[in-house]
């Protein structure tokens, strides 16, 4: 989130420096695209923060004693927990964006 942050100081400086003493500052095309550019990266980095979740809580809850491989159950209980949270997170997003949908519906009418 901070790079993203980050990423909109620099375009904005960029953009305003280029158009100093015009008043002129960024375009909205300019805006989207940095809007999207931050979008993009805060996707990323959701992903990366579920894989870690998903990681961390399906060792933890499938793996008693590490060893140099997996036996079958080991397997097999890893690839339901990371099963539960794909469809978890599914259909978290599924209901989510049916709300934001209904609520963008709402205000056109």
């Amino acid at each position: 989130r901070q790079s993203a942050i980050n990423l909109l100081h620099a375009k904005m400086n960029r953009s305003s420096s280029l158009g100093s003493g015009s008043g002129a500052g960024i375009s909205q095309s300019q805006r989207n695209e940095v809007m999207q550019q931050i979008q993009t990266q805060v996707q990323m980095h959701q992903l990366q923060e579920m894989i870690q979740r998903i990681s961390h809580t399906c060792f933890d809850k499938c793996i008693s004693k590490p060893g140099s491989s997996l036996d079958n159950s080991e397997k097999s209980c890893i690839g339901k927990c990371m099963d539960r949270f794909v469809e978890t997170a599914n259909f978290v997003t599924q209901v989510y964006a049916g709300r934001l949908q209904r609520d963008v519906s709402s205000m056109h009418h």
